[in-house]
């Protein structure tokens, strides 16, 4: 059948979206919120991070490396080739791009964390956090993981970036879900035109 391939792409990516939007660590995010407390006093200062649920984290984190990895085929970037080929109007084709630019952007924005001269970046705590701590062990991006935990204050501030970071990736994933439904209404319209 035509767009076959193409339709289970989208339909897949959308099935994942949904996960992720559905998932504990947004559950428990709209039920609780989240914030960073801190209070600092002559001499002493203390710090407090509320709201984030590991095993929602872990979740999280387990279907967003779909989007994130070159070799699945619904990642950002196999998506970006996915929707040059398809038989589509090139204002949808512009609104896909324009949704991944945002979200490549997105990832060099300075986080509120400065660790030396510099700001990290969003993109830079989402790598660390991932492949440092918590889906797979690159030596180095483990090391500097574990340097930010050992230091309570930064740990939980970057911790809370990190979160932050999740919602902004997952507002253009779900841009994308959007889309790709307008899109399987339209191949599967074709797809019946056809037959």
């Amino acid at each position: 059948m035509p767009f076959e391939e193409e339709l289970y792409t989208l339909r897949l990516f959308n099935e994942k979206a949904d996960r992720l939007d559905q998932g504990g660590f947004i559950r428990n995010l709209l039920a609780n919120g989240m914030q960073l407390k801190i209070v600092w006093e002559p001499g002493s200062s203390t710090h407090e991070l509320e709201g984030l649920d590991q095993d929602g984290i872990d979740a999280f984190i387990l279907n967003y490396r779909f989007f994130i990895q070159n070799n699945d085929r619904i990642s950002f970037a196999n998506m970006a080739s996915l929707y040059d080929g398809l038989p589509v109007a090139e204002e949808t084709k512009e609104r896909f791009k324009q949704v991944r630019v945002s979200l490549n952007q997105f990832f060099e924005v300075p986080s509120s964390v400065t660790l030396g001269p510099n700001f990290l970046t969003f993109g830079y705590i989402l790598d660390i956090f991932i492949y440092g701590g918590l889906a797979h062990a690159n030596r180095q991006k483990k090391e500097e993981y574990d340097r930010w935990m050992r230091v309570a204050p930064i740990g939980q501030m970057v911790s809370y970036d990190f979160a932050r970071a999740l919602i902004e990736v997952l507002n253009r994933i779900l841009a994308v879900k959007e889309l790709n439904e307008e899109v399987i209404r339209e191949l599967e319209q074709r797809r019946r035109q056809e037959s």
